[in-house]
């Protein structure tokens, strides 16, 4: 069912993109451009040349879910305080699995070392992503999008800390939006 609500999610959030996504027993695919579903027993994700993130459905979806938003610039300072993606649950809520989609908003540049990004559970920075220098991708330009998944501890929020690039000339700025499923039935 988990992966069923996945897959209506990816229709909505990337309209221009070929996928498939597996439940186990068999694999439901879509291709806007076929209009066509087809059940097999492979699973695969393909995505499109071209596709791009349909921010305005995107983000009304994560307002009605379980979910969060946040944007980061290169310049955040979150030496103080990360930036917050999505709220911990509360004791005996159970831990969540996350879908996390980044879109770069601003390439990312800087003379010596570029700018990082990253996503963690708020005692692990890097929990889930490292974006940019040293990172993986570790350079992104406007209009990349990466998704990143896993498993959001019971109590843990979903963070972005930010370390600005080196050397002058730093640019960058994503928004990341976080999906969230009780991880077990």
């Amino acid at each position: 069912m988990k992966r069923l609500i996945l897959a209506i999610l990816l229709v909505m959030l990337v309209p221009a993109m070929a996928f498939s996504v597996g439940t186990g027993t068999y694999t439901t695919s879509y291709n806007p451009d076929q209009a066509t579903n087809y059940k097999h027993k492979v699973l695969t994700v393909v995505v499109e040349e071209g596709a791009s993130l349909n921010v305005g459905v995107a983000d009304a979806l994560v307002g009605a879910m379980v979910g969060g938003y946040a944007a980061a610039d290169h310049a955040d300072d979150t030496s103080e305080e990360a930036i917050e993606i999505l709220a911990a649950n509360g004791d005996g809520d159970g831990n969540r699995a996350v879908l996390i989609i980044v879109k770069c908003t601003e390439t990312f540049a800087a003379t010596t070392n570029k700018p990082i990004f990253e996503i963690g559970d708020g005692s692990d920075p890097d929990a889930f992503a490292k974006i940019g220098h040293g990172g993986s991708p570790n350079t992104m330009s406007a209009g990349d999008v990466v998704t990143f998944a896993g498993e959001l501890g019971e109590e843990d929020p979903l963070e972005i800390t930010v370390t600005n690039g080196t050397g002058g000339s730093e640019a960058g700025k994503i928004e990341a939006f976080a999906v969230a499923l009780p991880a077990s039935a």
